[in-house]
């Protein structure tokens, strides 16, 4: 199975991806313009999972930041980002949220998102190191 690539993915929707100084923001949807703007000399991993975050926004047409809009959005980028068979071998050496990050490329939070939907009940069971 190929990895999800968010570069790709925004290309073919047609959806404009910039770099530009956000203040402490790392992403952002603009929809009237149609382009995903992201926080420049961001880690390859940091900036795979914000982009994914944005271009589920863009797809879910969110447009108010809500609480609900950011956990929907979370959710689909981090169901995208990390393939389950993946995330099994890497918990086979590790439970570890920062180890797991690293090794699946992706943020801490994706991470934490991916857990606590496939497995809800065990928040509490996972280190943060």
């Amino acid at each position: 199975m190929q990895q999800y690539n968010p570069h790709e993915h925004a290309q073919q929707l047609g959806i404009r991806v910039r770099h530009q100084t956000l203040g402490k923001r790392y992403g952002l949807w603009v929809p009237r313009i149609g382009m995903i703007l992201l926080r420049p000399g961001m880690a390859a991993r940091h900036e795979r999972s914000v982009l994914a975050h944005e271009i589920a926004h863009a797809e879910y047409g969110h447009t108010t930041g809500s609480r609900k809009e950011e956990r929907l959005a979370d959710v689909l980028a981090a169901r995208r980002l990390i393939a389950p068979a993946a995330i099994a071998d890497a918990m086979r050496w590790t439970q570890e949220i920062p180890e797991l990050a690293i090794e699946l490329g992706v943020t801490e939070h994706i991470v934490k998102t991916y857990l606590d939907e496939i497995f809800p009940t065990a928040g509490s069971d996972r280190r943060e190191a």
